[in-house]
C-alpha cells in the first residue's frame, strides 16, 4: 500500500503507511523544530520541554494520563534530536482513537506546572550525566566540530548541565508558544489504519493548532579539519569523512553505495582490510546530513597501537576509490542496502516515527519503493564521479581514545592524494 499524505485546513500533514493483516497501529506526532534552532542561552530547553509534555494538561495530571495509556496498553516514548521533536505511541488497532484522544490532548493542553518543573529538570540532568557518560556523545560532539568548527549547531539537543539548571518553567511555556505550530507539525500512521479514518481523527482532534511560524534555514560552512582527544577508554575512535551531497539527491544515492563499498559489512573493502587483521570489530559508514550540514564517513574502533597504520589504510582505499572500484562491488553494494531497507519495511521497524521525521526532514514523501528505486538507478559511472568529487574534499578526521602515535592532517591530506 503506498504512502498518503493530506494536508488539513490547519496546516497540518496527515500521513498513512496502511498495512492489510497488521494487528497494531503506530502514530507519532513530529514537530520539524528541534535543538538546532536554540539560542545559545537556550541549549538543552526544546528536550527539557519534551519532558514537560508528559507531566499533565489542562483535564488530566500526568498520574492520571500514565494510568490511562498503561490502561491502553500503549508503548510511547517523547525524542528530541537537533532537527525534530516527536512523539510516538504504538497501540492495538482497537484502542488507535482513545490512545490518540489522550496523546493530542497532552500535546495541545500541556500545563507545564511550576510545582513538576524543578524536579523533572533533576531527571534532566541525571540524564545528562548519562549521556555524556557514554563515548558515542562525546565523540559526535568531536568529529561534529572538527567538520564545522565556526557553525553554533546543537547537536548536543540534551544541552548541558550549566543552561538547563538556568531554565524556568515560564521560559518553556513561552518557548512552546513560539516554536512549535501548526506548519511543522506531521502525524503519522502506519499499520491497521486507513488513509482516511486517520485524516478524520486528526481533523477531529488536532483544533488547537492555529499560529503560523516560519523557522530560519540553518546554514553552516564545511570547513574539516582534525581534532584529537585523550579519553581514558581501551580503544581509539577514529572518524575520517568528507562533505556530503545533499539528502535525498541521486548523488546522495551514489555516495551512500561508494561509502558501503568501503565500510559497510562482510564483504567490504575496509572490513577485510582492517577488521581481516584482528585490528578492529566496529566499521561502519556513518554521517550528519541535514540542511546545510553534511558531513558523511567511515567510523573504527581500533586498537591504539594500530592507530597509524588503520590511518594509512583508509586513507589508501579514499585515494583510489574511483580507479579500482568495479560494476560488482556496485551492485552488490545495491542489493545490500535494498534488501535492508525493504527488510525493515517489511517488519515496520521503521515505523510512524521513522515516516514522520523522513518527511519533515526531507518535506517531501519518499517510501521505501522510491528509495530502493533511486539506489538501483545509481550506476558505476555515477559512483565514481560522485566519490571523486566528495573525496577531494577537505577531510574531516577525529580520533578518541588513549594517547597514541598519530600522523598529522597534512601527512593525511597527503596519503588522500595518494603521494
Amino acid at each position: 500500500m503506498a504512502i498518503k499524505c493530506t494536508t488539513l485546513k490547519n496546516g497540518i500533514r496527515v500521513l498513512t503507511d496502511e498495512r492489510k493483516g497488521a494487528r497494531a497501529v503506530g502514530m507519532c506526532l513530529c514537530f520539524n523544530c528541534g535543538g538546532a534552532h536554540e539560542k545559545t542561552s537556550e541549549k538543552g530547553i526544546t528536550h527539557l520541554m519534551e519532558h514537560m509534555i508528559f507531566e499533565g494538561t489542562n483535564k488530566k495530571s500526568t498520574d492520571v494520563l500514565t494510568q490511562k495509556l498503561a490502561d491502553l496498553g500503549a508503548a510511547y516514548d517523547g525524542l528530541t534530536s537537533s532537527w525534530a521533536n516527536r512523539y510516538p505511541i504504538r497501540v492495538l488497532k482497537s484502542d488507535v482513537e482513545p490512545a490518540l484522544k489522550l496523546w493530542t490532548e497532552m500535546l495541545q493542553e500541556s500545563t507545564f506546572p511550576e510545582e513538576r518543573f524543578e524536579k523533572e529538570k533533576q531527571v534532566v540532568l541525571r540524564e545528562i550525566d548519562m549521556v555524556w557518560d557514554k563515548p558515542d556523545t562525546v565523540f559526535g560532539e568531536l568529529w561534529l566540530k572538527t567538520a564545522y568548527p565556526r557553525t553554533k549547531i546543537a547537536y548536543t539537543c540534551i544541552g548541558t548541565k550549566e543552561s538547563v539548571s538556568k531554565l524556568t518553567a515560564k521560559q518553556v511555556r513561552k518557548y512552546w508558544k513560539e516554536h512549535f505550530a501548526n506548519n511543522i507539525l506531521v502525524c503519522a500512521a502506519q499499520g491497521a489504519i486507513t488513509h482516511k479514518k486517520f485524516v478524520g481523527l486528526c481533523e477531529k482532534l488536532l483544533t488547537k493548532f492555529t499560529r503560523k511560524v516560519t523557522l530560519p534555514r540553518i546554514e553552516a560552512k564545511y570547513e574539516g579539519g582534525m581534532k584529537t582527544k585523550i579519553r581514558n577508554q581501551n580503544q581509539d575512535w577514529i572518524f575520517m569523512g568528507f562533505e556530503s551531497p545533499k539528502c535525498g539527491s541521486k548523488d546522495y544515492f551514489a555516495a551512500s553505495v561508494a561509502l558501503h563499498i568501503l565500510g559497510k559489512g562482510f564483504t567490504s573493502r575496509l572490513y577485510r582490510l582492517i577488521r581481516g587483521r584482528g585490528w578492529a570489530y566496529s566499521i561502519m559508514p556513518m554521517g550528519y546530513i541535514k540542511d546545510s550540514i553534511r558531513v558523511y564517513g567511515i567510523r573504527l574502533q581500533v586498537s591504539p597501537e594500530n592507530v597509524n597504520d588503520v590511518l594509512k589504510i583508509v586513507s589508501k582505499e579514499y585515494a583510489n576509490f574511483t580507479q579500482t572500484v568495479t560494476r560488482q562491488e556496485v551492485e552488490l553494494a545495491k542489493k545490500n542496502i535494498m534488501t535492508k531497507e525493504l527488510l525493515q519495511d517489511d517488519h515496520l521497524s521503521k515505523g510512524a516515527d521513522g515516516l514522520a521525521v523522513g518527511f519533515a526532514s526531507l518535506g517531501k514523501l519518499v517510501d521505501t519503493a522510491e528509495m530502493c528505486k533511486m539506489y538501483k538507478s545509481v550506476t558505476l559511472k555515477d559512483v565514481k564521479r560522485v566519490a571523486k568529487q566528495m573525496f577531494s574534499t577537505a577531510p574531516t578526521v577525529a580520533i578518541m581514545g588513549p594517547k597514541c602515535k598519530t600522523p598529522s592532517y597534512k601527512t593525511i591530506c597527503k596519503w588522500l592524494k595518494g603521494e
